[in-house]
């Protein structure tokens, strides 16, 4: 898939540098990669919304970085996510997993990516104050189809969705919990996604009948002609459902003339400022929120804590059980897979607070601090 963003990574100043960070730690044993802009307005003592930000198939974060949502984050005061998608090596370029593709083959089909955005939220958690009820994500292209497989699957921690130029994915099963918004921006000349004839997943308009369907709004929508304020060759329809349950919201943005595209400021409508107004309309009710941490039903036994030298940990679960000793600032430390009990050292290590995590094979994990003397 085509993308229009060909801008390498840039060298910022130091007052931008105390804002932007790039992240990088082992999940499900390889390292993967992040940045994160966390706005000058940023206050400890307010939760603050969050928005993932995913590239398209052969993009990368930083040239994605480029769509202007730190821009936005400036004055919304939200912390705004670009994660790194991994090198597929059927197509050679970086890819999520996220169920586009057909006839039963979609790319990187193996690497667990909704755990991966799920455990940047719970990196997040551990170091700012956030509000877990405003998570959203979205996504451009191959992100476009990541972003609705995060609404079909992690809809208990994502409170809405924005896609441009990416619906469901034709090799994806998507069957969601909870009602969830969904934004989703289209170009109908698009000869890389098509809006309709779409060779990787559902047309738009069937993927807003899709979401339309399962919040329960009305069949048809309001249309609204947006100002054809620029000379731009696009005309753009604003689709409303009505009546939707719930935290429901479905909206579609059809841009009449347009390719495979994300429109910016000097266009009838920016698609980055449009999500934002979407996303800031949306948080996600308490009884749809997921635990941060799941409670497993396992017994386990961490000793001797505080500890000097080493610490044993100990499980009933019988299953393989991957382990990670991260420390205040965030830094992975240790990881290892076990099954039943392992030995962990700590004589070189400094003295401190530290925390140690325990995954289970469905996702679920468990948390202790760790006092190093």
């Amino acid at each position: 898939m085509r993308f229009i963003l060909f801008i390498t990574f840039l060298t910022f100043g130091n007052a931008v540098l105390a804002q932007q960070s790039y992240n990088t730690w082992n999940f499900d044993g390889t390292s993967r990669e992040y940045i994160s802009y966390v706005p000058s307005s940023y206050n400890a003592s307010t939760p603050t919304p969050v928005v993932f930000c995913l590239h398209g198939l052969g993009d990368s974060m930083s040239n994605f970085y480029q769509i202007g949502m730190n821009a936005i984050a400036d004055t919304a005061n939200f912390i705004a996510v670009f994660p790194q998608a991994l090198v597929d090596p059927l197509s050679n370029a970086t890819a999520w997993n996220s169920g586009a593709g057909a006839f039963g083959i979609s790319l990187n089909p193996t690497v667990d990516d909704v755990g991966f955005i799920n455990a940047i939220i719970d990196t997040l958690m551990n170091h700012f104050n956030i509000d877990e009820t405003r998570i959203y994500a979205c996504g451009f292209s191959m992100g476009g189809f990541m972003s609705n497989r995060l609404a079909c699957e992690l809809n208990g921690r994502i409170a809405a969705i924005a896609s441009v130029a990416g619906t469901i994915g034709g090799e994806l099963n998507c069957n969601p919990t909870n009602p969830i918004p969904v934004c989703h921006f289209h170009g109908t000349t698009d000869g890389t996604v098509g809006y309709t004839n779409n060779l990787f997943g559902n047309d738009a308009e069937e993927l807003c009948e899709f979401w339309r369907s399962h919040n329960s709004c009305d069949a048809s929508p309001e249309v609204i002609d947006i100002p054809d304020a620029y000379s731009d060759g696009y005309t753009v329809k604003h689709w409303i459902y009505a009546n939707c349950v719930e935290h429901g919201d479905v909206e579609l943005f059809k841009v009449i003339g347009a390719d495979h595209i994300w429109m910016t400021p000097l266009n009838d409508i920016n698609y980055s400022a449009e999500i934002w107004k979407f996303f800031y309309r949306q948080q996600l009710p308490a009884e749809y929120l997921a635990l941060s941490e799941k409670e497993e039903a396992f017994d386990w036994n961490v000793y001797p804590n505080p500890a000097t030298e080493y610490i044993i940990v100990q499980t009933a679960n019988p299953n393989v059980v991957h382990l990670e000793l991260i420390d205040i600032s965030g830094s992975l430390k240790k990881t290892e897979q076990f099954r039943g009990t392992t030995q962990i050292q700590l004589s070189n290590l400094s003295s401190g607070l530290y925390l140690l995590k325990l995954q289970m094979e469905d996702g679920s994990f468990k948390v202790e601090h760790i006092i190093k003397n």
